[in-house]
């Protein structure tokens, strides 16, 4: 037997409004004080005056109301495509003037300015409306308002999500993503060298060659923001985890979270509380947070290589995914042996407060840290080409090793994009892998002039043993 497609889009507009409906009725059960709130209204109701403490606003509806809404919207749908658009033109606006005056209402009698309930009654009354008035996608319109639920049914997590961040962490945010969609559409996207430079570009032609005024070409402002964005993107997806999951937990999380954003913030402010600890039982803590953060960095510039270069992220994940589980397994052992001793104190969050908070925890989407990548990832990739232009392949990996001392990120993405075009892909992920183990060796360092000999002890043995097995399964991945 065949349903026609209108009973079905009816039934699933109506099930869509019970949706919402009850997760209205599901919220409402969980508003502080309802005892309170009834008899404030019941006192609104009669004297109807301004009440100047604020109250939760009382519920529009519920499951009944919204499938009614839903019916609503579902009849008015089917009125314009029979032509009688008028009766959907009065019935929208019965639905919309109805909303005022309980928005009034809620203001006037409890001193509430919530729009919640006022804007999901309209978000159902349209969908049904597009349900049987329209012909666009069923799934789309089911899909809108599962999210919709899901939101509505958020309400208690996003407040507490909103509260993680400071006023200036979102203008900051705010500010950088606008920057971003008003400049990328604006800017060249051209690289300009020596050549491009105005009255004397002719000059360096004569007297350098073509060849080294074209490996002057870095300056590329449309490639360098684009990747100045990617990065950042990825940056931020672990300053979001840091803060979301990181609030009061031990050292060794925030070594894990703080990698996701700066491994050698974490390595620098954990070598420095190391130094500060007389008991060597203390120092434990310090070191494992260190090692964690270097496996969570591993996973971060995967990442970014995976954005920028699908081919080269294949080629260099089964080395980067067995350092990664290197450093676990360090952890885990060290972990076992540390757990059987009592240290001398419980280190938490609190102790943690210097560099990671001043460096690592400071929100990547803001001006300044995009400026200084992208002026590192500028000077990274003029750097590499010139080297490649007057030493070849070794100047390349040279290159890249000297400018992984001071960071991965550029090296990552400037490598990522000369793999398969400039750079063969095998030769690329050995330039990585080399980058990696170089930065692994500045933080060694840092650690060696930060910490005393008991920690940097254990973070060289770690990244030694990082480096060997990564090399064994760089050569197997490359050679067999």
């Amino acid at each position: 037997m065949n349903i026609d497609p209108i009973y079905i889009r009816f039934l699933l507009a109506v099930s869509l409004g019970a949706l919402v409906g009850f997760e209205r009725d599901e919220n409402r059960k969980n508003i502080p004080k309802e005892k309170e709130l009834a008899a404030s209204a019941d006192i609104a109701a009669r004297k109807f005056t301004f009440i100047k403490e604020g109250h939760p606003a009382n519920g529009l509806g519920g499951f009944r109301t919204y499938t009614l809404i839903s019916i609503l919207g579902a009849l008015a749908g089917v009125a314009s495509t029979l032509g009688a658009g008028a009766i959907a033109w009065v019935v929208a606006a019965g639905i919309i003037i109805f909303i005022q005056i309980a928005f009034l209402l809620n203001y006037f009698d409890k001193n509430s300015l919530g729009l919640t309930t006022e804007v999901s009654i309209i978000l159902v009354f349209v969908l049904s409306f597009l349900l049987l008035g329209t012909d666009i996608s069923v799934n789309f319109i089911v899909m809108a308002a599962v999210v919709s639920a899901f939101v509505l049914s958020m309400r208690n997590q996003l407040h507490a999500f909103s509260g993680l961040f400071s006023h200036e962490e979102v203008i900051d945010t705010i500010k950088f993503l606008l920057f971003t969609a008003v400049i990328i559409p604006l800017l060249p996207n051209k690289a300009f060298g020596l050549a491009d430079i105005p009255k004397v570009g002719h000059l360096f032609m004569t007297y350098w060659g073509t060849g080294f005024v074209s490996a002057t070409e870095a300056f590329n402002p449309q490639r360098i923001w684009t990747v100045v964005v990617m990065v950042l993107s990825v940056n931020f997806v672990g300053y979001f985890i840091a803060k979301l999951f990181g609030k009061g937990k031990g050292v060794s999380v925030i070594g894990l979270l703080g990698g996701l954003v700066s491994s050698t913030a974490v390595t620098e402010n954990m070598s420095s509380l190391s130094k500060e600890e007389k008991d060597t039982r203390a120092k434990e803590p310090y070191v494992l947070a260190t090692i964690l953060s270097n496996a969570s960095s591993l996973m971060r510039i995967l990442v970014v290589v995976l954005i920028l270069n699908f081919h080269l992220a294949i080629r260099v994940a089964v080395p980067v995914l067995v350092m990664f589980l290197t450093s676990i397994l360090a952890y885990a052992v060290l972990k076992s042996k540390y757990d059987g001793k009592k240290t001398s104190k419980n280190v938490t969050i609190s102790k943690v407060k210097t560099n990671i908070q001043n460096k690592a925890m400071q929100t990547p989407f803001s001006l300044k840290p995009a400026l200084v990548l992208a002026g590192i990832f500028f000077a990274v990739t003029l750097f590499t080409q010139l080297a490649l232009y007057f030493l070849g392949d070794s100047g390349f990996v040279l290159a890249s090793m000297a400018s992984a001392l001071s960071g991965l990120d550029a090296v990552a993405a400037n490598t990522s994009l000369f793999a398969g075009s400039v750079i063969p892909l095998d030769f690329a992920a050995v330039v990585l892998f080399v980058a990696i183990c170089m930065n692994m060796i500045a933080r060694l360092v840092i650690s060696i002039f930060s910490a005393d000999e008991y920690f940097y002890k254990k973070i060289l043995r770690t990244f030694s043993f990082n480096i060997l097995f990564g090399i064994i399964a760089l050569i197997v991945v490359i050679y067999l």
